[in-house]
């Protein structure tokens, strides 16, 4: 199976902002690393990319109140999956 060229190039550029990555620019570059996170529908490549997040956010958060911000909202996502199993149980 073969990656579509748009995908690959996406992949290198958030590889490359995430090499760039400092604390005058980790706002923004960790913003746009989450949202497209959310958009993509590949599991590994969603951990990865929040792994991503979690270490730049250790390294550069500009304070403690986005560095919390930035863990809720990586976490949302598995709080809804985890409410949804239990209300079905």
């Amino acid at each position: 199976m073969t990656q579509d060229p748009d995908d690959t190039l996406k992949r290198k550029t958030f590889e490359l902002l995430y090499k760039m990555t400092k604390s005058s620019n980790v706002e923004v570059i960790v913003d746009r690393m989450i949202d497209y996170m959310i958009s993509i529908n590949d599991n590994h490549y969603k951990t990865e990319i929040a792994s991503r997040c979690v270490e730049l956010a250790e390294q550069f958060a500009p304070s403690n109140h986005w560095f919390i911000q930035v863990h809720i909202i990586l976490c949302l996502p598995k709080i809804d999956c985890l409410f949804e199993i239990f209300v079905s149980i």
